[in-house]
C-alpha cells in the first residue's frame, strides 16, 4: 500500500456476505484533501468518483493551485493516469488535461482527455479508453445516417455500460450547415483496447422525431440529461425547435413524455422538461426527475419510476422524522438491478440536511460520523456519486467537519469482504485461479483455498468462526489476524495480514481440504468496534508446490466489526 498523511482505503477484490445478523454498513476515504500521493503530490481537490465492477474504484484528485492544477486518477490504491505524462498511444504527445472520468465493468478508464503535442493543435480533445484514442476531434464520423465529410467534434457528455460501449454526446461538423456547432448522440462501440469498431448516431441536431414533427434543436450538454443501459438502450431529454411545449424525453425513438401532457400526478401537466434527470435501469426501467406545472416553485419537482411517483417537494422523506423535502438539487438518479432508484433530496425541520436515498432506504445523510470527521454537505451531480449494485458499494464525494473534501466508499450490508484473491500481478509465478472462484492462489491441487466467516460482527456477540477450503488434504493451517492490511508475494500466495499480525489457531485439513476455528475470532486480536480485521490462512504444501516453496495462502477476509 502506498503511503499517504491519512490512511486510504486499501483495494477490495470481492464480496462476501454473511447472514443477517452480521450485515454492516461501513463508511471509509478513498481520497481526501491532505493526502499525499505518490507522483502526484497533495491532494487539493477531489473532483469525481467511479466504481468498477467487483470491487474496483476511481477518483479523479487535484494537486497544486486552483490556478494551476496537476489532475490524476487514482485508483485502486495506485496512481494510473495523471496530466504532464507522456501518452504512449499517441506518438509524441503529452497529457495536458483530463475532464470526464469514468470506469466501466470490466475496469476500463474511460476519459475525455485534451493532449499536447499532437499533429494539429486544433484537434486535441477526445474520449480515450485506458489511455487509447478511440474518437478524437477533427475524426470522421463513420456512422451512415450521418451525411459524408461529417467530422467529431468537442466532447460534452459520456456515459459508459457494460458492453464495450460508450454513449457519447459532441459536436459535430457537418458540410450540410458549414460554420454552424451542431450535436451529435453516438454509441460507439470499441474493442476493449480503444479501437472503434462500430458507430451509430441516435440523436442529431434537426433530426425530425417523434409524432409531433418537431426538430431537434438541442441535447442538454450535461451527463444527467442521458442515460445507458447494457441492452444498448438510450433514454433522451431533446429540445425541439417550437414555441411551445417543445421538450420531450425519448426512449430510444419513442416517446416517453413531453412538456404539456398529462402527468402521473391527478390533475397536472408535465412543466419545464429542459432540467429534467434521467435514469435507464437494465430491464429498461425509466426514472426521471422532473417539474410538474403546479405554479409553485416549491412543490413542482417529483421522481418518477415507471410513471408511479416515488417522491415530490413537500413529502416526508424516507427514515427522517418531522421533515419534509424542500428539493433535490442538481442531482443525478440512477436505476439499482432489483429496480429501485438511487435518489437525492434536502429536506427541513428538527433534523434538517440532505442525503442519499435507494428506493425508500436512506443510505447516508449529512451530520454522519465515521473516523476522526462528520459529514457536513454532500455534493449529488452525475460526477459526485456512483452507485454498483452488484457489490453493494455506493460511493459519494462530500466535505467534511474539519475542512477537508472526500471521496467516501460506503459498504452496505456487507459482513465481511474478500482481499488477497488470486492476482495475476501478485501470485508469485502466475499460479492464478479463476476470478469467480474469490479463492487465494493455485496449490498443488489446482486450486486456491478460500475463507469463510460464520456468525456475528457485533464484538459483545464473540461468535465469529472462520472456516478454510480448498487446502491439500491432512495439512497443517495456521489462522493469521491482523489489523495493518497488506497485499505483497509470500510463498506460494499473497500475504494480506500485515505487519503485527498474530496467529489465531493452528488446524489440520479434513479429508475435503476443509479446516476450521474452534475458538472465537476476537481472540487473537480483540477487537473494538469500527475497526477492520484482516483474516488468512497460512497452510503448508509440501508436495507440487506450484512455485516450490512448499506453503501458500488463502484468500483473505476483510471483517468490519460493529
Amino acid at each position: 500500500m502506498l503511503a499517504c498523511t491519512r490512511s486510504l482505503a486499501f483495494a477490495l477484490v470481492a464480496t462476501l456476505l454473511l447472514d443477517s445478523t452480521g450485515a454492516a454498513q461501513t463508511l471509509r476515504p478513498l481520497a481526501r484533501t491532505g493526502d499525499v500521493i505518490p507522483g502526484l503530490g497533495t491532494v487539493s481537490g477531489v473532483e469525481s468518483v467511479d466504481l468498477a465492477g467487483g470491487d474496483g474504484w476511481l477518483v479523479r484528485v487535484r494537486t497544486g493551485a486552483a490556478w494551476n492544477p496537476q489532475r490524476g486518477h487514482w485508483r485502486d490504491g495506485a496512481l494510473t493516469l495523471r496530466e504532464g505524462q507522456t501518452m504512449s498511444a499517441v506518438p509524441g504527445a503529452t497529457l495536458l488535461s483530463i475532464a470526464d472520468s469514468d470506469i466501466d465493468h470490466a475496469g476500463r478508464e474511460l476519459t475525455t482527455l485534451t493532449l499536447a503535442g499532437v499533429p494539429n493543435p486544433q484537434h486535441d480533445t477526445g474520449v480515450y479508453v485506458d489511455g487509447a484514442p478511440m474518437v478524437v476531434e477533427g475524426q470522421s464520423c463513420g456512422a451512415t445516417s450521418i451525411p459524408a465529410n461529417t467530422k467529431y467534434g468537442a466532447v460534452q457528455a459520456v456515459r459508459a455500460n457494460g458492453q464495450d460501449e460508450v454513449l457519447a454526446l459532441m459536436i459535430i461538423e457537418d458540410p450540410t450547415y458549414p460554420g454552424e456547432d451542431l450535436q451529435g448522440l453516438f454509441v460507439l462501440r470499441h474493442d476493449g483496447a480503444g479501437g472503434l469498431v462500430y458507430e451509430e448516431a441516435r440523436w442529431t441536431t434537426y433530426q425530425q422525431f417523434g409524432p409531433w414533427g418537431m426538430l431537434v434543436q438541442e441535447i442538454p450538454p450535461r451527463p444527467e440529461a442521458i442515460a445507458f443501459n447494457d441492452a444498448g438502450q438510450v433514454l433522451v431529454v431533446i429540445d425541439a425547435f417550437a414555441p411551445d411545449d417543445d421538450t420531450a424525453i425519448y426512449l430510444d425513438h419513442f416517446p416517453v413524455i413531453r412538456e404539456g401532457q398529462a402527468s402521473p400526478v391527478t390533475g397536472l401537466a408535465w412543466g419545464d422538461l429542459r432540467e429534467a434527470v434521467v435514469a435507464l435501469g437494465a430491464n429498461g426501467e425509466i426514472a426521471l426527475r422532473a417539474r410538474l406545472d403546479t405554479g409553485d416553485p416549491a412543490n413542482d419537482e417529483a421522481l418518477f419510476l415507471d410513471g408511479v411517483l416515488l417522491a415530490r417537494e413537500g413529502d416526508a422523506p424516507p427514515g427522517v422524522s418531522n421533515g419534509s423535502i424542500t428539493g433535490f438539487a442538481q442531482s443525478a438518479i440512477e436505476v439499482s438491478p432489483d429496480g429501485r432508484v438511487l435518489w437525492f433530496a434536502e429536506w427541513d425541520g428538527p433534523e434538517a440536511g440532505a442525503g442519499w436515498f435507494l428506493g425508500d432506504e436512506l443510505l447516508v445523510r449529512t451530520g454522519r460520523a465515521f473516523a476522526d470527521a462528520t459529514i457536513t454537505e454532500i455534493e449529488s451531480d452525475a460526477a459526485s456519486v456512483d452507485f454498483d449494485g452488484a457489490s453493494r458499494r455506493f460511493a459519494f464525494l462530500a466535505r467534511l467537519d474539519d475542512g477537508s473534501r472526500a471521496a467516501l466508499l460506503l459498504d452496505f450490508d456487507r459482513g465481511a469482504r474478500v482481499a488477497c484473491a488470486s492476482d495475476l500481478a501478485l501470485c508469485p509465478c502466475a499460479n492464478v485461479t479463476a476470478a469467480a472462484d474469490r479463492a487465494g492462489c493455485a496449490n498443488s491441487g489446482g486450486a486456491g483455498a478460500v475463507l469463510f466467516a460464520s456468525g456475528s460482527l457485533a464484538v459483545g456477540a464473540d461468535d465469529l468462526a472462520l472456516r478454510a477450503e480448498g487446502v491439500p488434504a491432512g495439512q497443517t493451517g495456521l489462522f493469521l489476524a491482523s489489523d495493518q492490511p497488506a497485499a505483497q508475494p509470500f510463498r506460494d500466495g499473497i500475504l494480506c495480514a500485515g505487519a503485527g499480525f498474530t496467529w489465531l489457531e493452528i488446524g489440520f485439513a479434513d479429508a475435503s481440504g476443509a479446516l476450521g476455528t474452534t475458538s472465537p475470532a476476537t481472540l487473537a486480536l480483540p477487537p473494538t468496534p469500527g475497526q477492520d480485521v484482516v483474516y488468512q490462512l497460512w497452510y503448508r504444501d509440501p508436495g507440487l508446490s506450484p512455485c516450490g516453496s512448499g506453503s501458500n495462502t488463502s484468500a483473505a477476509l476483510v471483517v468490519s466489526w460493529r
